[in-house]
């Protein structure tokens, strides 16, 4: 079993080198076999988002934040993460849903509230 344990932390680790250089698609193949045999390391699922997010890839990134979100519903970074994403993908009303809760959590929240702001101003000039 040790062997499996150096696997996925050398996985893990490598994978997390990748994202620092700029290897984003290397990264992801590295913490994507990670998952495989550590499930339960919700941090790697925030990275794994970031990473699709970072890519464009918006609906790729939404199942690893809700992964994270249904384990720890209260991450701040997986919510701005998951409402970017629905912003990204033009369903701004899920966006705000998100952005409202991160407010409820951290009401001094610049992001959040920003963005908020950001899509009001949207909908008043449409």
């Amino acid at each position: 079993m040790q062997a499996n344990g150096d696997l996925a932390i050398t996985y893990r680790n490598l994978g997390l080198v990748k994202i620092r250089l700029g290897k984003l698609k290397d990264a992801l193949t590295l913490l994507d076999n990670y998952t495989q045999v550590a499930p339960d390391d919700y941090d790697i699922e925030l990275a794994i988002g970031e990473i699709y997010g970072r890519m464009g890839q918006f609906s790729d990134a939404i199942p690893h934040y809700e992964l994270l979100l249904a384990q720890q519903p209260t991450n701040i970074e997986a919510l701005y993460g998951i409402s970017e994403c629905y912003r990204q993908l033009g369903y701004a009303d899920s966006a705000a849903i998100g952005y409202r809760q991160m407010l409820k959590i951290d009401p001094q929240c610049e992001a959040a509230r920003r963005q908020l702001e950001n899509i009001k101003a949207s909908e008043t000039s449409a």
